[in-house]
């Protein structure tokens, strides 16, 4: 499986849950702080036209904010 990619900020509550779900469930996944990082918030807009956080790259497919049900229905179709 590709790696979960996580593009949040640090003060992010969404960003915050979307990490504890990830740990709670042993997920590997990369998170990039946008707001130090200008090259991964550029990355994010032209993948998905937009800064909307946070958002979870799985395999290519992008999820903004936090949506328990539909982030594991994502997961769960690509393994």
């Amino acid at each position: 499986m590709n790696p979960i990619i996580l593009y949040a900020t640090p003060n992010s509550p969404s960003g915050r849950r979307v990490k504890e779900y990830c740990l709670a469930r042993g997920l590997a996944f990369v998170e990039y702080d946008v707001s130090a990082d200008p090259a991964k918030a550029r990355e994010l807009i032209e993948k998905t036209g937009q800064l909307f956080l946070p958002a979870v790259d799985i395999g290519g497919q992008i999820l903004t904010g936090f949506d328990e049900e539909q982030l594991a229905a994502c997961l769960q179709a690509r393994l």
